[in-house]
């Protein structure tokens, strides 16, 4: 919802409520309970402008990079870089990514990036970057082999995890669950430098690292300090459960050598029907999505793993559209509860400014 229509829906409520058309406590849960907006909160939904600012901000650091590149400027710096020793290279790469973080999560204050957070962002991006330079460093000067890399990345992430909690940093707490998956998988499926493999151990790894991450960011609701986190660490969650488990439904284990697929099909159909379900009941939209998706992702895929060359053709598409009509008298009554809200909005009218 935009602001100007957020305003209006809570003058409406408070008219309402003064004329005797709404009780105190009927307010009181329209207030609390938040269940006008699709995401339960009256949180201003962002602008046109303010969804296209973090786009715009990562494509402006790609084309930098880019430019960068073509200029040579990268090599210059990564030969001037090369000249010093691994500790003297390791010190100054964890100090630099000191700097940059406390300058871009603003915890030295500076008046320019206080005005312009994307400024902000990107110091703490290069911090990032000069942070995994500091740790291939120190894993230099350890001797470390490609096989332990691994366990370098989920130092990392255990890095970018704590300063991202300190820092109040969405973005660094993303990078921190992509880093600590890749390195999860690394450590389960490394068959040699530059070549993974999905086994047993790896598939049931990503489903218990989803499942594990789903619970952190139900527990995440209680602190005030992790609540920025929960959307990113169920997202990262679902999307490690239900890949594994999608992974697992096709060539299920190999190592065991039996045609178990159709065992991981249906507990992958459960669930991300159980997900739909729970994203319906309590109106949140990721476990909504991913459930749906997913679930739609397994029929079409058991299809044309079965029926593909045995049946028409036809049959699928009629089918994928009764699972849309499904879907679509499911959320039909969200869609009563909004129209209904804009009569009510259209019957009492828009309160006029007080303020003159």
């Amino acid at each position: 919802m935009k602001s100007n229509e957020i305003k209006i829906l809570r003058d409406a409520l408070q008219r309402w409520r003064d004329s005797g058309l709404l009780s105190e406590n009927l307010f009181q849960k329209l207030s609390e309970d938040q269940i006008l907006d699709e995401k339960k909160s009256f949180r201003e939904k962002k602008s046109f402008r303010e969804k296209l600012a973090p786009w715009s901000f990562f494509f402006a650091i790609g084309s930098f990079a880019v430019a960068f590149h073509e200029l040579g400027l990268f090599n210059r710096i990564i030969e001037y870089f090369a000249q010093f020793s691994l500790t003297v290279r390791c010190f100054l790469s964890g100090i630099s990514s000191l700097i940059l973080y406390c300058v871009g999560l603003n915890v030295v204050h500076i008046k320019c990036i206080a005005k312009y957070p994307f400024l902000g962002k990107l110091l703490t991006v290069l911090g990032a970057m000069f942070t995994a330079l500091c740790l291939y460093c120190l894993a230099k000067i350890l001797d470390w082999q490609h096989e332990q890399y691994s366990h370098l990345l989920l130092i990392a992430a255990i890095v970018y995890g704590i300063v991202a909690y300190i820092g109040q940093s969405k973005m660094l707490w993303l990078l921190a669950l992509i880093v600590l998956g890749v390195g999860f998988g690394m450590d389960g499926g490394y068959l040699g430098y530059g070549h993974y493999g999905f086994s047993m151990s790896v598939q049931e790894k990503f489903v218990f690292l989803g499942i594990m991450l789903i619970i952190l960011s139900i527990h995440f609701k209680s602190y005030k300090l992790s609540q920025p986190f929960v959307e990113s660490t169920l997202f990262i969650g679902l999307f490690y459960l239900f890949m594994a488990l999608w992974i697992l439904s096709i060539w299920g284990i190999p190592e065991h050598n039996t045609n178990d697929q159709f065992l991981f099909s249906f507990e992958f159909a459960i669930a991300a029907f159980l997900s739909l379900c729970i994203g319906l009941k309590y109106n949140v939209s990721l476990p909504k999505n991913f459930g749906g998706i997913f679930f739609s992702i397994n029929i079409i895929t058991k299809y044309f793993e079965h029926f593909w060359n045995s049946y028409y053709k036809s049959v699928c598409f009629i089918v994928l559209g009764f699972l849309l009509l499904i879907i679509i008298f499911i959320t039909d009554k969200q869609l009563k509860f909004l129209m209904k809200a804009k009569e009510y909005l259209k019957k009492f009218g828009k309160p006029t400014d007080t303020n003159g």
